[in-house]
Protein backbone atom coordinates (compact mmCIF):
# COMPACT_ATOMS: atom_id res chain seq x y z
CA UNK A 1 0.00 0.00 0.00
CA UNK A 2 1.48 3.61 -0.72
CA UNK A 3 1.28 5.72 1.32
CA UNK A 4 1.18 9.40 1.11
CA UNK A 5 4.73 9.89 2.20
CA UNK A 6 5.77 7.69 -0.81
CA UNK A 7 3.32 9.78 -3.18
CA UNK A 8 4.86 13.14 -2.43
CA UNK A 9 8.38 11.22 -2.47
CA UNK A 10 7.99 10.42 -6.30
CA UNK A 11 6.37 14.17 -6.88
CA UNK A 12 9.45 15.43 -4.90
CA UNK A 13 11.34 13.65 -7.42
CA UNK A 14 8.96 15.01 -10.55
CA UNK A 15 9.59 18.20 -9.72
CA UNK A 16 13.28 17.99 -9.14
CA UNK A 17 13.46 16.53 -12.76
CA UNK A 18 10.84 19.10 -13.97
CA UNK A 19 13.24 21.80 -12.18
CA UNK A 20 15.98 21.41 -14.44
CA UNK A 21 13.98 22.35 -17.42
CA UNK A 22 11.95 25.02 -15.78
CA UNK A 23 15.21 26.40 -15.06
CA UNK A 24 16.96 25.78 -18.99
CA UNK A 25 13.70 27.98 -20.13
CA UNK A 26 14.22 30.55 -17.56
CA UNK A 27 18.01 31.27 -18.73
CA UNK A 28 17.00 31.45 -22.40
CA UNK A 29 14.11 33.76 -21.82
CA UNK A 30 17.02 36.07 -19.58
CA UNK A 31 19.30 35.43 -23.01
CA UNK A 32 16.48 36.76 -25.25
CA UNK A 33 16.33 39.90 -23.27
CA UNK A 34 20.17 40.40 -24.10
CA UNK A 35 19.33 39.90 -27.98
CA UNK A 36 16.70 42.04 -27.65
CA UNK A 37 15.67 44.31 -24.45
CA UNK A 38 12.21 45.13 -25.37
CA UNK A 39 10.80 41.58 -26.08
CA UNK A 40 7.70 42.07 -23.71
CA UNK A 41 6.77 38.18 -24.20
CA UNK A 42 10.48 36.84 -22.95
CA UNK A 43 8.98 38.89 -19.70
CA UNK A 44 5.69 38.00 -19.85
CA UNK A 45 7.02 34.16 -20.03
CA UNK A 46 9.99 34.92 -17.21
CA UNK A 47 6.98 36.44 -14.67
CA UNK A 48 4.76 33.14 -14.95
CA UNK A 49 8.26 30.90 -15.09
CA UNK A 50 9.35 32.11 -11.85
CA UNK A 51 6.07 32.38 -10.06
CA UNK A 52 5.65 28.73 -10.68
CA UNK A 53 8.93 27.57 -9.33
CA UNK A 54 8.01 30.20 -6.31
CA UNK A 55 4.94 27.52 -5.63
CA UNK A 56 5.73 24.63 -6.20
CA UNK A 57 9.39 25.15 -4.73
CA UNK A 58 8.21 25.86 -1.24
CA UNK A 59 5.91 22.73 -1.65
CA UNK A 60 8.64 20.46 -2.08
CA UNK A 61 10.75 21.47 0.23
CA UNK A 62 13.11 24.53 -1.00
CA UNK A 63 11.77 27.37 0.77
CA UNK A 64 14.74 29.25 -0.22
CA UNK A 65 14.76 29.03 -3.66
CA UNK A 66 10.23 29.97 -3.25
CA UNK A 67 12.19 32.85 -2.15
CA UNK A 68 13.97 33.63 -4.92
CA UNK A 69 11.69 32.72 -7.53
CA UNK A 70 9.35 35.00 -5.45
CA UNK A 71 12.32 37.69 -6.10
CA UNK A 72 12.24 36.73 -10.03
CA UNK A 73 8.63 36.63 -10.37
CA UNK A 74 8.04 40.43 -8.69
CA UNK A 75 11.26 41.91 -10.93
CA UNK A 76 9.99 40.78 -13.98
CA UNK A 77 6.50 41.73 -13.02
CA UNK A 78 8.04 45.33 -12.08
CA UNK A 79 10.07 45.40 -15.45
CA UNK A 80 7.33 44.25 -17.83
CA UNK A 81 5.09 47.72 -15.92
CA UNK A 82 8.13 49.98 -16.93
CA UNK A 83 7.80 51.95 -19.70
CA UNK A 84 11.37 51.55 -20.43
CA UNK A 85 13.05 48.26 -21.61
CA UNK A 86 15.28 46.76 -19.06
CA UNK A 87 18.30 48.19 -18.16
CA UNK A 88 21.77 45.68 -18.28
CA UNK A 89 21.75 45.42 -14.19
CA UNK A 90 17.97 44.75 -14.48
CA UNK A 91 18.57 41.53 -16.57
CA UNK A 92 22.09 40.50 -15.10
CA UNK A 93 19.81 40.77 -11.61
CA UNK A 94 17.34 38.30 -13.40
CA UNK A 95 20.66 35.76 -14.83
CA UNK A 96 22.14 35.61 -11.05
CA UNK A 97 18.86 34.66 -9.97
CA UNK A 98 18.60 32.01 -12.17
CA UNK A 99 21.97 30.72 -11.26
CA UNK A 100 21.06 31.13 -7.34
CA UNK A 101 17.77 28.89 -8.74
CA UNK A 102 20.26 25.97 -10.59
CA UNK A 103 22.43 26.13 -7.00
CA UNK A 104 19.57 26.08 -4.58
CA UNK A 105 18.02 23.28 -5.96
CA UNK A 106 21.46 21.45 -6.70
CA UNK A 107 21.65 20.80 -3.07
CA UNK A 108 18.46 17.96 -3.04
CA UNK A 109 18.83 17.48 0.88
CA UNK A 110 15.27 18.72 2.05
CA UNK A 111 14.94 18.85 5.90
CA UNK A 112 13.11 15.15 6.42
CA UNK A 113 10.15 16.64 8.06
CA UNK A 114 9.11 18.21 4.43
CA UNK A 115 8.75 14.36 2.98
CA UNK A 116 7.32 13.59 6.76
CA UNK A 117 4.71 16.43 6.90
CA UNK A 118 3.91 18.80 3.82
CA UNK A 119 1.72 21.06 5.73
CA UNK A 120 3.72 20.79 9.28
CA UNK A 121 0.88 18.69 10.76
CA UNK A 122 2.05 15.46 11.69
CA UNK A 123 3.62 15.98 15.33
CA UNK A 124 0.61 17.62 16.40
CA UNK A 125 -1.68 15.49 14.64
CA UNK A 126 0.15 12.03 16.46
CA UNK A 127 -0.05 13.83 19.74
CA UNK A 128 -4.18 14.12 19.37
CA UNK A 129 -5.00 12.05 17.32
CA UNK A 130 -6.91 15.19 14.82
CA UNK A 131 -6.35 15.51 11.11
CA UNK A 132 -7.10 18.30 9.43
CA UNK A 133 -9.45 18.49 6.11
CA UNK A 134 -8.26 19.02 3.15
CA UNK A 135 -9.87 20.37 -0.13
CA UNK A 136 -8.98 19.47 -3.77
CA UNK A 137 -10.11 21.85 -6.61
CA UNK A 138 -10.16 20.55 -10.05
CA UNK A 139 -11.10 22.86 -12.62
CA UNK A 140 -9.73 21.00 -15.40
CA UNK A 141 -12.94 19.04 -16.14
CA UNK A 142 -15.03 19.05 -19.36
CA UNK A 143 -17.06 21.78 -19.31
CA UNK A 144 -14.53 24.02 -16.99
CA UNK A 145 -16.77 24.06 -14.27
CA UNK A 146 -14.52 23.22 -10.68
CA UNK A 147 -15.28 20.74 -9.07
CA UNK A 148 -14.43 20.04 -5.43
CA UNK A 149 -13.51 17.29 -2.85
CA UNK A 150 -12.93 17.89 0.95
CA UNK A 151 -12.58 15.30 4.08
CA UNK A 152 -10.27 14.15 6.18
CA UNK A 153 -6.58 13.07 5.71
Amino acid sequence: MKTWIDTMSRLRSDFMRTAAVKLDRLARLVGRLEEEPADSAALEELTCGFHGLAGSAGTFGFPASSATSLEGERLASRLRAAAAPPDLAARQHLDLLVLALRGQLADASAPASVLASPTGWTSSAALDGTLPDILIADADLPGGSPRFWSGGV
